[in-house]
């Protein structure tokens, strides 16, 4: 599966644009601000519904217009073409998606539709960032490959926010104590039920690593639960149950639960030493490149087939040993784009189409 083109009306410092992919690897080059990274962000927002750069639709509106869309034409491995459209317009603030003209309900209908990974580097915030960024890498793979968790993480979230509110009103003598055990029961369930499906997929991407990064194969990711050494060792049934006696008076004070996936970690090690503390920031770097593509395999192993590799800015603070690393590994993979701002970044790197951008203009170049 591969994205054969692109269509932009009014994103980001577009007006038009029109552009032809190569099915294997495409570069976009140019200098900082051209709009490299918008094209990438509109590949990643039909895949999503979201943007990974801002959190409003608003931002990726053209100045002076009103809306955007966005059309990819998709082709599969059987030759048979899909097409996806987005448009959000600013005044009624609807967002809109279709796959083949038909209108799409739910977001969630058009997760995973186009399969991708990402790299960008702010990305490297997941190994050296807020435990919510790594939560968030383990929780999109496998929103991506697994319908059943996506109802589990929708329905934890939505526990969460009433048993939280049942602690207010117990911290308000408004309703009885023994209201929240109920709630206990649900939200055990279902962080279980979560917390298992991670750690499988952990173990997978550990033994992704292992085989497929022969050079990196000390990179290990670890799943942690608060005062929790080895999950394997503990059950979690009884350790909630024990967690919500002992710690329920705290939770009625703060109002908040205080245990739950969505306060859990993923360590990241190299040689047994968490990256986040001990490694320098080109390994923070390039470790976090091979987690994106570790996660690309999983994908194409889980769905059996290949997501596109958006790789923005990927070769900086990468000598030139590690980018020839990474690039060989490209051969796991199909389609992949990359953005850069000097071509000499990339020139080990076997380039099948080039694209030159300059102030929201786009220009195909042939390079011999």
């Amino acid at each position: 599966m591969y994205i054969k083109n692109l269509e932009l009306n009014n994103f980001r410092n577009y007006d038009y644009l029109q552009i032809n992919f190569d099915k294997n690897i495409n570069l976009f080059y140019g200098n900082n601000s051209s709009g490299k990274t918008n094209i990438i962000e509109a590949i990643y927002f039909m895949s999503t519904g979201k943007s990974f750069r801002c959190n409003s639709d608003d931002y990726l509106i053209k100045e002076g217009s009103k809306f955007f869309n966005i059309l990819i034409e998709q082709e599969n491995d059987d030759f048979i073409n899909n097409l996806f459209f987005s448009e959000f317009n600013k005044e009624n603030k609807k967002k809109i998606f279709k796959i083949n003209n038909k209108n799409i309900k739910k977001l969630s209908e058009i997760i995973g539709k186009i399969p991708l990974v990402l790299f960008s580097p702010e990305d490297i915030y997941m190994i050296k960032g807020e435990p919510l960024l790594r939560r968030k890498y383990i929780d999109n793979i496998l929103l991506h490959t697994d319908q059943e968790y996506f109802g589990f993480l929708s329905k934890f979230y939505n526990i969460l926010k009433n048993r939280n509110y049942i602690l207010k009103l117990i911290k308000e003598k408004k309703i009885d104590k023994k209201e929240i055990e109920t709630w206990n029961v649900q939200l055990k369930d279902y962080s279980i039920k979560i917390i298992n499906k991670r750690i499988i997929l952990l173990s997978k991407i550990n033994d992704i690593i292992n085989k497929k990064f022969s050079n990196f194969n000390n990179i290990t990711l670890k799943y942690k639960i608060k005062n929790i050494e080895e999950i394997s060792k503990m059950d979690l049934n009884i350790y909630y149950n024990y967690f919500f006696e002992k710690y329920f008076e705290e939770e009625i004070i703060r109002s908040i639960t205080l245990i739950g996936p969505h306060r859990d970690d993923i360590e990241i090690n190299y040689y047994d030493k968490s990256i986040k503390y001990f490694g320098s920031e080109g390994q923070q770097r390039l470790i976090c490149i091979i987690l994106k593509l570790a996660e690309g395999i999983y994908i194409k192993e889980k769905v059996n087939v290949y997501p596109i590799v958006l790789l923005d800015d990927f070769t900086s603070e990468l000598d030139d040993m590690n980018k020839n690393f990474i690039s060989e590994m490209f051969n796991s993979f199909q389609q992949i784009i990359i953005t850069t701002t000097n071509i000499e970044n990339v020139k080990n790197i076997k380039i099948n189409k080039y694209f030159f951008v300059e102030n929201g203009r786009i220009k195909i170049i042939n390079h011999y």
